[in-house]
C-alpha cells in the first residue's frame, strides 16, 4: 500500500462528503488548506479521490517526503498534523454528530435510586465548557473521547475517563442514557423503550424530567481533539 496526500482548498470542503465511505481516509488541515491522507495501491487510486478538485498530489516516502504524483524529486515534507479519519472531519461540516433541537417525546415511567453503582460514560454540559476544556488537554486525554453537539450549544461527551467539568452524568441502559444514580423502578422498562421509541440502528434516547430525546449512534460521534472543537465553534460563528 501507498500514501497519497492531496492538498485541497478550504472552499471544497464540502466536497470531502462524497468519500466519507471510504477505507482508510484521514484529513487534517492548517491555516491555509485541507490535507487528505489515503492508503491506495499505486495505479488503483479510487474515482472518488480522483474527482475531489485538489490543487496537489503527492505521494509519500518513508521519510515523509512529498513527491508530486508524475515527479521524482521530493518538494517538501509532511508537516506534524492533528489527523481526523474522515467521517468525523465530515460529521462536524454536515453536521451528522448532532444532537436534537427538541424532545421527541414525554413518557411516564418511574425512577429509583440505583441499588448498584453504574458507571457513567456520557457527560451533557454547555458547550464553552467543552471547548475551553478542550482546546487546553493534552491529546492523550482527547484520545478516549468522543462528542455531538446540538444547535442550542448542549453538548454530549462519550469515553472513558470522562473530563472534570461541571455537567450532568448519565449511564447507559439498553439503548437508554439515564441520570448518574438512577435506575427504572422496573428493569424492562430499558428493553422495552428502547424497542418502541429507538428509530436509528444502534440510536440512544436520553431520558431527562421525563422525557425522550432521541441521539445519533454513538459510532457517529465526533473523535474529540482540538481541530474539531475549532471546525465546531466555525460552524456555529456562521450560524449567526
Amino acid at each position: 500500500m501507498s500514501i497519497l496526500i492531496l492538498h485541497i482548498e478550504k472552499k471544497y470542503s464540502q466536497q470531502l462528503g462524497n468519500i466519507r465511505g471510504l477505507p482508510n481516509c484521514w484529513i487534517a488541515e492548517d491555516e491555509e488548506k485541507i490535507w487528505l491522507k489515503s492508503e491506495v495501491e499505486k495505479g488503483a487510486i479510487p474515482m472518488a479521490l480522483q474527482q475531489l478538485p485538489a490543487e496537489g498530489r503527492f505521494w509519500v516516502d518513508e521519510s515523509d517526503r512529498l513527491f508530486p504524483v508524475k515527479g521524482l524529486t521530493p518538494v517538501a515534507k509532511v508537516p506534524a498534523l492533528d489527523w481526523l479519519p474522515v467521517a468525523s472531519f465530515v460529521s462536524i461540516e454536515m453536521p451528522l454528530a448532532a444532537l436534537p433541537a427538541k424532545v421527541t417525546e414525554r413518557i411516564s415511567v418511574n425512577l429509583v435510586r440505583s441499588k448498584d453503582v453504574k458507571a457513567a460514560n456520557f457527560l451533557l454540559l454547555p458547550w464553552k465548557l467543552w471547548q475551553e476544556y478542550a482546546l487546553a488537554a493534552s491529546n492523550i486525554r482527547l484520545k478516549p473521547l468522543f462528542f455531538a453537539v446540538s444547535e442550542q450549544a448542549q453538548l454530549m461527551v462519550y469515553g472513558k475517563p470522562l473530563p472534570p467539568l461541571p455537567g450532568q452524568l448519565f449511564w447507559q441502559t439498553q439503548q437508554v442514557l439515564l441520570p448518574a444514580g438512577w435506575d427504572f423502578e422496573y428493569p424492562i422498562m430499558a428493553e422495552i423503550i428502547s424497542s418502541t421509541h429507538v428509530k436509528e440502528k444502534g440510536g440512544l434516547l436520553l431520558y431527562q424530567a421525563e422525557q425522550l430525546s432521541e441521539l445519533p449512534p454513538v459510532d457517529q460521534f465526533v473523535q474529540a481533539s482540538r481541530s474539531a472543537v475549532r471546525k465546531t465553534e466555525k460552524h456555529f460563528k456562521n450560524l449567526v
